[in-house]
């Protein structure tokens, strides 16, 4: 009688409370959607139909209790289970699940669910939700999280997780007070005397705001506190509030509150950010780090206002050389140096300057997600990320490149970001694991084919506003002399599939050139790249406005190196044959995007190459001087220069590859080093001044005879000539005079003729 009571009860009070997928909970324990159906309520009859997860009662408050119940569908791995149940659980906001009483695999007897029948169990979060998470009385409670699981964790009820809404009754809205903005502050931190003003834009498409908004930190105990909420701005579309300095060390988050969602955020122009994973990364890299604080969660800024100021010693008269003499060096910080860090790589930089290359581009270093990463995964653009070591640190290795005469380079990610920038998690679509579509930042969905996590809107003034900014930051703070923009082609509004990506877009050559436009007048010297590959009309327009374009070679010296004349021509390579402005492509054979030539050489060359090192590493020199003698300027991928044989897919594309620092003095390495540091020393003396190119021959039809390039300067004649064949000599008669020095060897030679061996090249000089 007592169980039919029971019963009968739930069939009166209970609900269905549906189960979504939000992936942008970065701790939930599943991100699958669910497709179990379950029926409404049949009110003629009062009769629940295949419910799974209901609560008693209806609707749950933050400071009272309710009972969980789970009735498994027959499909559902937990149906007819005769083990124990236990309820994970959390208290969610955007940021993640909190308060979670046990880990995972962990059982405990509070999240153990008591069985009521034959498939279905029961939880009582008592006496009231807060003191069941044990949550503080100032933290608001507006979502619940809940994954239903057997004592392993193999098992789940439903495979998504599922969200329960929470009125909270502790926290009661007020009147909003509005306050202008006082003059002169713009967005984020503001330091003025011993004053501190915080200001946060948060208006949406609709012209839309939170409810309210409150500054937390170490100053209040991260905890809401009247005296420090937020004034609102309206006709500036923004929160702000002033504090006095009590510290030197500020850690600060907004937390914005809604009646269905609150969420905490840290300052997206934060210029370091506190992460919870940061206690990964070690002393050595990042010595005296400051600690997370255990009292909140997500990203938070951090500021030390005593820091001294960097003092800069090389660089402040520092001047990199034109264009046309560029010599690149891409490196990725973490692979370059067994140590991977900023650090280890200036400790270095004396192996990069022997070689003789003017410039290195560091792939992104702007703080990212997580602490092992390629870079293109950015979450904050301020700070520059502590899993490679300290601001100084980046500074320290900034000023002893200039102090060597290289400039430096910045790969920039501003295509898109990942769900933790600050700006994408104010206005989130949790089911639909998009931007929301009133978020002022972003496209729910890019209208470009290429795009990866969350694609920018570049029409948008805030965003616009937001990367200017950002651009003379990075120029102004840490002294880099160049910025190569990645993915640029996704700078747009137009939509586009992979069939018409590549046409002539007007707006976003508008868009480039407005942001090139923010810094040329002040940093008229700073390199502006792009990895672009659209059409050759957009392309020549942005080279004209002074932009340098990437142009992958990486294709045709590949074929090249492992003996195949197809496709091997190396016409594209120049910027004037091919018919763009002058110094206007950096070529490369080798980036951080393509399988490396010196593995595709081991793996799948011609047994000739493939089956004689000596073979293959002549192959690799001979390459080399067909890149670096080319005008204009030029890009080497890290350890190019050593025949890097180890295959971009090794450990999977992106990740973790082996320093070949250690294998700089093996003999074939060390030579081919040698070689690229005398092709460079040869072509700096050939563009230091003018110069000419009357011959270019470098087709496929030149692979059976000779392939060669002329060269005059400074009253002198030079030859590259190469013979890619693998069978016979190939003979060739230099023009003008009859005394040359081969600039290789040294070797002198009386005369104009010239018998070329397989697979062998030379670059006379007249004498």
């Amino acid at each position: 009688m007592k169980l039919k009571l029971i019963n009968l009860i739930l069939v009166l009070c209970s609900i269905f409370i549906v189960s979504c997928n939000d992936p942008a909970i970065p701790d939930t324990p599943n991100n699958n959607n669910n497709n179990d159906t379950v029926e409404e309520v049949d009110n003629s009859s009062n009769i629940v139909s295949d419910k799974v997860i209901f609560t008693v009662p209806e609707n749950i408050e933050s400071d009272k209790a309710f009972t969980l119940y789970f009735a498994p569908k027959k499909d559902s791995p937990l149906y007819d289970y005769k083990g124990d149940i236990y309820v994970h659980a959390g208290i969610v906001d955007e940021s993640g699940w909190k308060h979670v009483p046990a880990d995972w695999n962990t059982n405990i007897e509070q999240c153990k669910m008591t069985k009521v029948e034959d498939n279905k169990w029961k939880l009582e979060f008592s006496p009231t939700i807060r003191q069941w998470f044990k949550a503080d009385n100032s933290e608001i409670i507006v979502k619940i999280g809940i994954v239903i699981r057997n004592e392993d964790g193999s098992k789940k009820g439903i495979e998504a997780d599922t969200f329960l809404p929470v009125k909270d009754t502790k926290f009661v809205f007020k009147p909003i007070i509005e306050k202008s903005l006082p003059e002169g502050m713009e967005m984020g931190l503001n330091i003025k005397d011993s004053k501190l003003t915080f200001v946060l834009y948060d208006k949406d498409n609709n012209g839309n705001y939170y409810k309210d908004a409150y500054l937390i930190g170490n100053f209040n105990d991260w905890k809401i506190n009247d005296n420090y909420r937020m004034f609102r701005d309206n006709n500036k579309g923004l929160w702000w509030i002033s504090i006095d300095k009590t510290s030197d060390i500020i850690e600060y988050q907004y937390n914005l509150i809604n009646e269905d969602k609150t969420v905490k955020v840290a300052d997206p122009y934060s210029t370091m950010v506190l992460m919870p994973e940061d206690h990964y990364i070690p002393a050595s890299t990042y010595p005296n780090m400051p600690e997370y604080p255990s009292q909140t969660t997500g990203a938070v800024s951090y500021i030390n206002l005593s820091k001294q100021e960097y003092n800069w010693r090389y660089s402040n008269n520092f001047k990199a050389v034109d264009k046309d003499n560029l010599l690149i060096y891409e490196l990725l910080i973490r692979d370059f140096t067994d140590e991977g860090t900023i650090k280890a790589v200036k400790n270095n930089l004396d192996y990069i300057a022997n070689l003789g290359v003017n410039a290195i581009e560091l792939m992104p270093v702007q703080e990212f997600d997580g602490n092992d990463s390629w870079g293109y995964n950015p979450c904050f653009y301020f700070a520059l990320d502590k899993a490679y070591g300290t601001d100084d640190d980046y500074k320290d290795f900034i000023d002893e490149c200039h102090k060597r005469g290289i400039a430096v380079i910045f790969d920039i990610v501003y295509n898109h970001a990942t769900k933790n920038f600050p700006y994408a998690s104010l206005y989130w679509d949790s089911t639909k694991q998009k931007p929301s579509s009133n978020n002022p930042w972003f496209n729910v969905d890019a209208p470009h084919p290429y795009s990866v996590f969350v694609d920018f809107n570049h029409e948008s003034k805030l965003v616009k506003d937001f990367f200017e900014r950002n651009l003379n930051y990075l120029i102004d703070n840490y002294k880099i002399d160049g910025l190569r923009f990645d993915l640029s082609k996704g700078f747009t509004q137009r939509h586009s599939n992979e069939s018409n990506v590549n046409n002539y877009d007007e707006q976003r050559v508008a868009i480039l050139s407005s942001y090139y436009n923010s810094f040329k007048d002040k940093h008229k010297n700073t390199y502006a790249i792009l990895e672009h590959f659209a059409e050759y009309r957009e392309e020549k327009e942005l080279a004209e406005k002074g932009f340098m374009l990437w142009r992958n070679m990486n294709h045709q010296f590949a074929e090249a190196a492992m003996g195949y004349s197809k496709n091997s021509s190396f016409e594209s390579m120049d910027a004037e044959k091919s018919g763009m402005p002058k110094a206007s492509l950096v070529s490369f054979i080798e980036s951080h995007d393509e399988e490396r030539i010196a593995f595709k050489q081991k793996e799948y060359a011609i047994p000739y190459l493939k089956n004689s090192v000596s073979n293959s590493y002549e192959r690799l020199k001979m390459l080399a001087a067909f890149e670096l003698l080319d005008r204009g300027p030029k890009m080497i991928w890290q350890f190019q220069e050593l025949g890097y044989d180890l295959s971009i897919e090794q450990g999977g594309r992106t990740g973790k590859k082996t320093s070949y620092l250690s294998k700089k003095d093996e003999k074939n390495r060390k030579d081919l080093y040698n070689t690229y540091k005398k092709l460079i020393e040869i072509r700096k003396n050939i563009f230091k001044s003018g110069y000419d190119m009357p011959y270019w021959d470098v087709s496929k039809e030149d692979w059976n005879r000779a392939r060669f390039i002329q060269l005059s300067a400074n009253n002198k004649n030079y030859y590259l000539i190469a013979n890619f064949g693998t069978e016979q000599n190939r003979s060739f008669d230099l023009n003008g005079s009859n005394n040359w020095t081969e600039l290789i060897t040294e070797k002198v030679l009386n005369g104009k003729h010239i018998e070329l061996e397989p697979n062998k090249f030379v670059i006379y000089r007249s004498n």
